[in-house]
């Protein structure tokens, strides 16, 4: 488990992505996404609240099926984790998801959006604390609801 963490953090440190705040900025090393297999792309954390770091993870997942299937595969994924979808909506080619639940003893919440692509799936997904969400939800829906796949045209047709 260590190992998989491990790269899980090499990869999400030399994905494609530059940062800016009021104190600093970075550029991540340049490569090509092109042929990158699926798996965590990178990771955002969010200051700390209630002794946890909301982040923002960005995935990319073989996943030929349609979105409809997607949302039916998450639906039944939180529901046998006994955690309760509060909303899910499909525009497009993109799944909004969010859903609250027990983990580790502690409530937290998830919003995420799923963007297909061909074979695969962009999943970015925030987590808080419910206590956290009160005063992060924004921030975390904020930046969510930024990601645009470059060039692949998002759709917004219709919705469910």
């Amino acid at each position: 488990m260590k190992k998989i963490f491990a790269f899980t953090l090499l990869f999400a440190m030399f994905a494609n992505a530059d940062f800016s705040n009021e104190q600093f900025e970075i550029k991540s090393p340049a490569f090509s996404q092109k042929n990158v297999p699926a798996g965590l792309i990178t990771m955002f954390f969010l200051p700390a609240y209630d002794n946890f770091t909301a982040n923002i993870l960005v995935q990319k997942q073989h996943f030929p099926a349609n979105l409809d299937a997607y949302k039916q595969m998450l639906i039944k994924q939180t529901k046998s984790l006994n955690h309760t979808v509060i909303h899910d909506s499909i525009n497009g080619n993109i799944l909004l998801f969010e859903y609250k639940g027990m983990q580790n003893n502690r409530e937290f919440h998830w919003y995420a959006k799923a963007s297909k692509h061909g074979d695969y799936m962009y999943l970015v997904t925030g987590t808080s604390t419910e206590n956290g969400w009160s005063v992060q939800a924004d921030i975390i829906r904020n930046s969510v609801n930024s990601f645009k796949l470059k060039g692949k045209g998002e759709k917004h047709e219709h919705s469910h």
